[in-house]
């Protein structure tokens, strides 16, 4: 009878006592004093270190401490936001596919510019700026420019203030990263799909591309859309190690206003898209490669991604897999 009892016991403790994860089966995450710098180490004997990034600089602006450096090439396995193999071979073929499936043609079968949907004043001003900053004289490439798709005009102009700074994505941290891994021969492996990012890229119907489109141009002649004084802050709030401060900037660069003509939810729909929906499916990658033993991981990714709400490490914490 003595031994009946002590086994229900000990099925009752199986069974509910497992229904929580106890504390010291987590993952912990510690902030390191390395600028926008995570480890998570699991029990198990793995680590993740997570870098957060932004995605352009100026020469030598924002260097990278040796210790980041080291745990970079140390480590098992790499990933970022794209893998290796997808930002630089397949990304350029797929976007310019996606190009050619979005041009619009007439009934003759000619392109037809984007031009022809703009006000005679914003088409002379769209003109000009092409001309004038992204070396666009040629009438050939000028021309071949018109014809693309909103999308790819909206993401030119959207990057003005960071070209006009003279930051470029080829000074950044990612870039480095993935330079760097090349050079030693390493792989990164990507938290997003190829189809995920070009989703982002032109996001929206052609209608509501078009919209975004006329706005931006339309600040842009009054000039009151200047993001300069925001980027500026941005950087030093990065370089300064200001972690609330770098997930607030980055989302207000990334989100818009609303605007006259689109619909109220597009920009909660962007949103949703740019960080919760990718922020669950990284968390989710983050959650499996924890539950490989003895490895270690280095993720470096956009900064915004894991601050603020509903950033990658809330949702770990959510779902009881991390602990801070």
């Amino acid at each position: 009878m003595k031994k009946t009892v002590l086994f229900f016991l000990l099925v009752i403790n199986l069974l509910f006592g497992c229904s929580s994860v106890p504390k010291d089966s987590k993952a912990i995450l510690e902030e390191q004093p390395e600028r926008m710098f995570w480890k998570i180490h699991s029990p198990n004997g793995t680590t993740i270190y997570v870098l957060g990034t932004i995605h352009f600089g100026k020469v030598g602006e924002i260097p990278l401490q040796n210790t980041v450096l080291e745990y970079f090439d140390s480590a098992d396995e790499i990933y970022a936001e794209l893998s290796l193999e997808d930002i630089f071979n397949n990304l350029p073929v797929e976007m310019a596919k996606k190009i050619e499936t979005s041009v619009l043609f007439d009934e003759e079968g000619k392109p037809i510019p984007i031009t022809d949907s703009l006000t005679d004043a914003e088409t002379d001003f769209l003109i000009n700026y092409l001309t004038t900053t992204m070396d666009t004289s040629n009438e050939i490439v000028l021309y071949a420019t018109l014809i693309m798709p909103p999308w790819i005009l909206l993401n030119t102009l959207s990057s003005d203030p960071i070209n006009t700074q003279k930051y470029s994505a080829e000074e950044g941290i990612d870039f480095m990263l993935y330079q760097r891994a090349m050079d030693s021969q390493r792989q990164v492996q990507g938290l997003d799909t190829l189809e995920t990012q070009l989703n982002i890229l032109s996001f929206g119907t052609r209608e509501e591309q078009m919209i975004l489109l006329k706005s931006t141009i339309q600040s842009l002649m009054a000039e009151d859309c200047d993001d300069s004084e925001l980027i500026e802050t941005l950087v030093n709030a990065y370089y300064n190690d200001d972690r609330k401060a770098v997930g607030s900037i980055s989302k207000i660069l990334d989100m818009g206003e609303g605007i006259a003509g689109l619909r109220t939810d597009f920009f909660d729909d962007y949103a949703d898209m740019i960080y919760k929906n990718r922020n669950k499916n990284w968390a989710n990658t983050i959650k499996e490669l924890l539950n490989t033993p003895n490895k270690t991981y280095f993720i470096f990714a956009g900064a915004a991604h894991w601050l603020g709400s509903d950033n990658v490490f809330e949702i770990l914490k959510d779902q009881g897999v991390l602990t801070y």
